[in-house]
């Protein structure tokens, strides 16, 4: 069984990528293809995100739908139709949230499909962590918009009203950047930018010196469509920081906060001056970082395709 996955428009291979494919390699013979030359595999594995790379293929597709884009911007001129298209004609497809998978169940006629949440690889827990900064530092590793980008689809990553609290009540906030952007504002208040890591072992040995990791939302002047499509998201932040061996602190973290809530994080409700001077933050510990491994869905997936290979 040959499975080869197709490289999205923007060539990047990080993220929900990375791992799938890391994960498929567990227990088949697994390449990266152009898009261009399809052949010598037997299923291929397709982005989502509306890619239509999936017209040309004549074998049958996985899609790795991370982002359902009818939730997140809107049914659109023709988004409905063309998400309807890729996921119906799909031999199966992985889903990383419960309540995406639920949405698109419920919304189209799907032939296979499994939930694999982001969770780090237990190879990429294997690494010394570094000596812990003195003082309280709060570390975020993705995209910050400016806030004049809040009524953008991507408004629900402007922080910089979310981290200002945090440095009135003390902290140092460091940003990991997932891209070049402008971070002239968070400058301003103080957040020391980083340079980029890649998601894997690299990155959480770079947060594995920091107090804590944020994971959370903006809401402020985001429309509110695209802010209910975060609160159903499980994105790579709810086990990031775990990997790291830090603890997660959230707001506005959605639904998946409910995963780490009194676990290996916790959960604010307000950012009041007293609540983010006081925080009462987990230990984390070596069995809750082996416990929460994409490793463990590998039977998830093998059912997938066994699935699909009895079709």
């Amino acid at each position: 069984m040959k499975i080869g996955f197709i490289k999205p428009r923007n060539g990047n291979t990080l993220g929900a990528r990375y791992k799938y494919f890391q994960l498929f390699r567990k227990a088949y013979d697994v390449t990266w293809k152009s898009r261009k030359d399809f052949r010598g595999i037997d299923i291929a594995v397709v982005p989502g995100h509306h890619d239509k790379i999936f017209r040309k293929l004549n074998i049958p597709y996985i899609v790795s739908e991370h982002d359902v884009l009818t939730l997140h911007r809107g049914p659109g001129s023709g988004r409905t139709a063309l998400e309807k298209e890729l996921l119906e004609n799909a031999a199966g497809v992985i889903f990383t949230s419960e309540e995406h998978q639920d949405y698109c169940e419920n919304k189209y006629k799907l032939k296979n499909t499994t939930l694999i949440h982001l969770r780090p690889l237990k190879s990429d827990l294997e690494f010394n962590f570094l000596s812990k900064l003195p003082g309280k530092h709060l570390v975020y590793s993705g995209a910050a918009f400016p806030n004049h980008m809040r009524n953008s689809p991507g408004g629900y990553r402007c922080y910089v009203h979310i981290f200002h609290r945090f440095i009135q009540a003390g902290w140092q906030v460091h940003i990991y950047p997932r891209e070049a952007q402008d971070f002239s504002e968070y400058k301003i208040l103080g957040c020391k930018i980083h340079t980029k890591q890649s998601q894997g072992r690299g990155l959480y040995k770079k947060l594995s010196q920091y107090t804590a990791g944020f994971q959370g939302y903006n809401k402020d002047g985001v429309p509110p469509h695209i802010y209910s499509y975060t609160q159903k998201c499980r994105p790579n932040k709810l086990w990031e920081y775990l990997a790291a061996g830090i603890p997660t602190i959230g707001y506005n973290a959605g639904s998946g906060g409910k995963l780490y809530n009194g676990k290996w994080g916790t959960v604010l409700t307000n950012l009041n001056m007293d609540t983010l001077r006081n925080l009462e933050l987990p230990i984390i510990t070596e069995e809750m970082r082996q416990a929460e491994v994409i490793d463990n869905d590998l039977q998830k997936l093998n059912n997938l395709i066994d699935k699909i290979k009895g079709e």
